[in-house]
């Protein structure tokens, strides 16, 4: 969000340049968080006993998963961060609904067999969607909008 009304203003100025300040921002946050994850989950155990103590040292994965999870979050939501630079709102309420729904038939399917693990999967995988739906209807507006 710190770079939203940045960004916003650049679009409205020119929007190939805001084109380039959306990927870098993306590429910039989401190499941060791939390098990030590194010592997490090379410090998982640690860190778990640390936050929570030794009975939950079982739980480190989970917790290493969890946050790995919020690096998927990200780019959902950044999905979402470009929409309001377009000022795409109403595509935002469509996207929510299929992953909300992508998010029930997901877990439906994948935590009886997976449990946990199934959990996240089936979140990661929804996020990701939403992302991708997200730049499709981004790049919609963008091609075939006629004013």
């Amino acid at each position: 969000q710190v770079f939203l009304k940045e960004t916003i203003e650049a679009y409205d100025i020119d929007k190939k340049k805001s084109y380039k300040k959306i990927i870098l921002n993306f590429s910039f946050i989401s190499l941060v968080i791939l390098i990030g994850l590194i010592p997490v989950y090379l410090l998982r155990d640690f860190t778990t006993i640390l936050i929570f103590g030794n009975n939950f040292l079982e739980y480190s994965n989970e917790f290493f998963y969890s946050i790995a999870l919020s690096g998927l979050l990200f780019w959902f939501n950044y999905g979402n961060f470009i929409l309001t630079v377009q000022r795409n709102f109403g595509d935002q309420i469509y996207i929510s609904i299929v992953a909300f729904i992508a998010q029930l038939v997901l877990c439906y399917f994948l935590i009886s067999p997976y449990g946990y693990l199934g959990a996240f999967i089936a979140m990661g995988c929804t996020y990701v969607l939403g992302f991708i739906i997200s730049i499709l209807f981004f790049i919609k507006k963008e091609v075939f909008y006629v004013k």
